[in-house]
C-alpha cells in the first residue's frame, strides 16, 4: 500500500507538533537525555548502521 500526499503531509504535521512539544520538557528530563545524546555522538557510524 502506498501513501498518498495527503497522508504524508498529515504525518509531517504530527511530527512537527511532537517536536514543538519536546522543546517544553522539564529541566530534569533534558538532563536525563544527555547521556544518550553523548552516546549517539560517540558511537561510530558503522556501529549505528548495524
Amino acid at each position: 500500500m502506498t501513501e498518498t500526499r495527503e497522508i504524508l503531509l498529515e504525518e509531517l504535521h504530527n511530527i512537527q507538533v511532537w517536536e514543538t512539544e519536546q522543546k517544553d520538557l522539564w529541566f530534569w528530563e533534558k538532563i536525563g537525555r544527555l547521556p544518550f545524546q553523548l552516546l549517539d555522538r560517540l558511537t561510530p557510524k558503522f556501529v549505528t548502521a548495524k
